[in-house]
């Protein structure tokens, strides 16, 4: 048996920079974080001798992988040749939720067929390859910064370039920065799981046409690039980067937020909050906080209908973490 386990991601800033409809006109820039939540994936000989046994949400017994229904197993088993396989997935965090869920998956899956074959594969080539399998074979309308913030794990630096590369650079903490860090960043889980392919799709088409939001994610990609730097030397900035980064964005488009995100983000900041936004796409999952731990009694309070979960740095990336043949 092999099982592979690759974090999901939060990002602090410049997310919806990382599409081609921006960056191939702009570079994109996206500061983000791999998290201690995860996906774990594990895969050994189906008894059987043929055909598949898939675990996930769902529970397939196909004899042939093109008879999978699941998209992101179908192509990649399909892409190395996989003809026999007993699989099972298992995550920390339900999908939908706004932490990079499907990539994280893919980021996983391709870690594992890879190691099942004996090959090892970087962290940045699994997540290239990911983009690959996610855009351009199953025709998502995506970005690329959920693969490579699930793929390379810590707090990094993403850079969009206009020929489709992507260059991925480590921010670094001193040591009581990053427990400041993690013991400030609260998350409220919201409900209302989404694809987020809905929201990128109409936001796609916003930046190819209404200049205002080209100009408002030209400015989101430039806070990136400032947040890398102050956030290296004063980790309470993230307050004001998330604040200002959360009205660019609901600018983008209305399906971003809705009645109940605008009064649990209101409420945490009367409490004393200090910034805040949605992971992910929007319209739903978790609502992330950037509080003072003295202030966050009066949140938990405040958003009490809302399960509270909380956060560290995940350093590792995606990683086989047992393998037994």
């Amino acid at each position: 048996m092999i099982i592979t386990r690759t974090p999901l991601r939060v990002s602090f800033v410049g997310g919806g920079t990382d599409l081609a409809s921006f960056y191939r006109r702009s570079p994109g820039a996206v500061v983000s974080m791999a998290v201690n939540k995860y996906f774990y994936l594990s895969m050994h000989p189906h008894f059987a001798q043929k055909g598949f046994l898939l675990k996930y949400s769902e529970t397939e017994n196909p004899e042939t992988a093109d008879q999978i229904k699941h998209r992101i197993i179908r192509a990649v088993f399909e892409r190395y040749g996989v003809e026999n396989a007993d699989f099972s997935s298992a995550a920390d965090v339900p999908g939908g939720t706004g932490m990079g869920s499907s990539s994280s998956f893919t980021v996983s899956l391709l870690q594992l067929v890879h190691a099942s074959q004996h090959r090892y594969v970087s962290q940045r080539a699994l997540a290239r390859e990911a983009c690959e399998i996610e855009i351009d074979v199953l025709g998502e309308p995506i970005g690329k910064q959920d693969q490579y913030g699930a793929a390379v794990g810590g707090l990094k630096f993403i850079q969009f370039n206009t020929d489709d590369s992507v260059e991925v650079t480590p921010v670094h903490l001193r040591q009581d920065e990053r427990r400041k860090l993690e013991g400030s960043l609260m998350l409220f889980y919201l409900g209302n799981q989404r694809s987020a392919s809905a929201i990128l799709e109409k936001q796609n088409k916003a930046t190819a046409t209404e200049e205002q939001v080209f100009k408002s994610l030209e400015q989101m990609a430039a806070q990136a690039h400032q947040f890398k730097n102050d956030i290296a030397t004063d980790v309470d900035c993230i307050g004001h980067y998330l604040r200002e980064g959360w009205e660019l964005k609901k600018s983008l488009s209305s399906a971003i937020s809705n009645p109940l995100i605008d009064g649990a983000y209101e409420a945490a900041m009367a409490k004393g909050a200090l910034g805040g936004k949605l992971l992910g796409a929007g319209a739903g999952g978790f609502l992330m906080v950037y509080c003072p731990q003295d202030k966050q009694d009066g949140v938990i309070q405040a958003l009490g209908d809302f399960p509270l979960h909380r956060l560290k740095i995940d350093n590792s990336g995606s990683t086989v973490i047992f393998d037994d043949r």
